[in-house]
């Protein structure tokens, strides 16, 4: 049975969670919401956080991940993360935007990571 988009979505980021805290990340929150839109992972890589946006997509060919975060997503994880960091108390030095694909076929896994997209 097929999973709902919302299922899939979530099975993603936990990929890209357990993947993002094998390389040493601590993840702080996942999913975090408030009214002006949504961040997927927060998490601190030495001293840097980490916003995080996943894709997850069926299909290879799909795997144009830099065209999938528009100038207004990046724009709202930065207004999400600023009331973020206003109720929460992180210590870092730097702040970055990261995004993660992870591609699901023939049951194996593939994770694109890119540093730094904004």
């Amino acid at each position: 049975m097929a999973k709902s988009n919302k299922a899939f979505g979530d099975y993603g980021e936990d990929i890209a969670g357990r993947y993002l805290e094998g390389l040493g990340y601590r993840l702080l929150a996942k999913n975090y919401r408030n009214r002006y839109g949504e961040i997927d992972l927060i998490l601190l890589d030495n001293g840097v956080l980490v916003l995080a946006e996943v894709k997850i997509r069926r299909n290879p060919d799909d795997a144009g991940l830099e065209d999938t975060i528009s100038m207004t997503k990046i724009k709202k994880i930065l207004k999400c993360a600023e009331i973020y960091l206003e109720g929460n108390v992180v210590e870092f030095k730097e702040m970055r935007i990261d995004a993660v694909l992870v591609l699901e076929g023939s049951g194996a896994q593939r994770i694109n990571h890119i540093k730094d997209i904004y």
